[in-house]
């Protein structure tokens, strides 16, 4: 599995261009962009999610880039529909794959550093990461399928 990106239609697939604008500037038109496209209504997935990692800057490294098992992270805003409606999927794929897959989500709005440092310009945007190395992403809502198959993929690939 490459690290190929593959962008799925979605109605709060928002896009900020980041490259000339400062990081802090970037962050805010994001969430603005997010929220007239959204609304504000936080129904995204909530920090209970069975199974599903809340991931933050200080637990990334830990649980993620040096986990010896693959890993989903979901990059959400609690204010996107599209985000939202993925949650049932990522808990699905959580209790899926205990214990052999890890499976987290990161709250831009919070975690400016990690929204930075990955480049995280739409919502939702998952990452496969395999030995601390992202493998792939793919952006926008898209069926939980998708997904599996994809963290199937990274199981069966070995080291």
């Amino acid at each position: 599995m490459g690290s190929a990106l593959r962008q799925a239609p979605s109605e709060c697939l928002t896009h900020v261009d980041g490259d000339n604008m400062k990081k802090r500037f970037s962050l805010i038109f994001l969430l603005s962009a997010l929220l007239a496209c959204c609304g504000s209504d936080p129904t995204g997935p909530s920090g209970d999610s069975a199974g599903v990692l809340e991931l933050t800057s200080a637990s990334f490294a830990a649980q993620i880039l040096q986990s010896p098992r693959p890993s989903l992270v979901e990059f959400y805003s609690p204010s996107c529909s599209a985000c939202a409606s993925m949650a049932p999927a990522m808990e699905s794929l959580a209790t899926r794959y205990a214990g052999r897959a890890v499976v987290g989500k990161v709250d831009i709005a919070r975690e400016i550093t990690l929204l930075d440092a990955y480049e995280i310009y739409f919502v939702p945007t998952f990452i496969f990461f395999k030995n601390g190395v992202e493998r792939g992403r793919i952006v926008g809502a898209v069926q939980e399928a998708e997904l599996a198959a994809a963290v199937e993929n990274l199981l069966a690939a070995g080291s």
